[in-house]
């Protein structure tokens, strides 16, 4: 009702009448002046007819094309209220995307395990390993098995080309020697990159896989170590790959 009744202000209101009855005496007084001049009542009525329809379209094209441009953006995709882009609004209403820390602790009691929060670190069980879960924020998220080795410092050798063979046989997870000065020990902690969100629809068996893989990792350092502590005659190897630092669980 409201567009109709603008429309019938503009075209058929008292201004447009005016301009129509102006435009209409105009092409009158020219066809009386042709005709007055001497041309054919014919020749003058054609002259007038187009006088006619030049004072129109002068009078309401400005108008037309004005409302065509006010009204046009709708067709690109705007909204009527605020003209923004209908796209804009779908998207806006999308559900956001869930991060770790609101899935794993879910999905760990779904499994019947009991994780528990460690400021920003959530703590579980499994299977008799413990582990800890850190950069939940993120979309990649790291678990950790903390301490699955021990060995004298001066076995660091040995351990470290046990580690550099058991990484390269094990593409998911990391094993790391880090030196704990205070006793004279090297520890070898384990851990590993996953991506964890929503949009991963088997995250259950993707944690499972990778917790068992820690498992068979530890299994075969151990192994490893007690097979080969008697045989140390490969001496040091300065280009050993596993670089013995400070681990951070972040």
């Amino acid at each position: 009702m409201i567009k109709a009744a603008h429309i019938s202000d503009s075209v058929f209101g008292s201004p447009a009448i005016l301009k129509a009855f102006a435009s209409l005496a105009l092409s009158t007084l020219f066809f009386i002046l042709m005709y007055a001049g001497g041309v054919t009542p014919v020749m003058s009525a054609v002259l007038a007819g187009l006088v006619l329809v030049c004072c129109l379209v002068a009078v309401y094209f400005p108008e037309t094309a004005v409302r065509f441009l006010r009204t046009a953006p709708r067709s690109a995709g705007y909204t009527e209220t605020d003209r923004q882009p209908e796209s804009d609004t779908i998207a806006d209403t999308e559900s956001p995307r869930l991060s770790a820390r609101e899935l794993l602790p879910r999905d760990l009691k779904e499994a019947g395990m009991q994780p528990e929060w460690d400021d920003d670190t959530l703590i579980f069980r499994f299977q008799g390993g413990y582990f800890r879960a850190v950069n939940l924020d993120n979309e990649v998220i790291r678990i950790v098995y903390p301490r699955i080795y021990s060995v004298n410092a001066a076995s660091q050798d040995l351990l470290c080309r046990l580690l550099n063979r058991i990484n390269s046989d094990y593409a998911l997870v990391r094993l790391i020697a880090t030196a704990v000065p205070e006793k004279d020990d090297i520890e070898v902690y384990a851990f590993a990159d996953i991506y964890y969100t929503d949009a991963v629809s088997n995250r259950m068996m993707l944690l499972a896989t990778m917790l068992s893989i820690f498992f068979d990792a530890q299994r075969s350092l151990v192994l490893s170590a007690s097979l080969n502590s008697a045989i140390d005659s490969e001496g040091a190897n300065p280009e050993c790959e596993t670089a013995y630092r400070g681990f951070s669980l972040n």
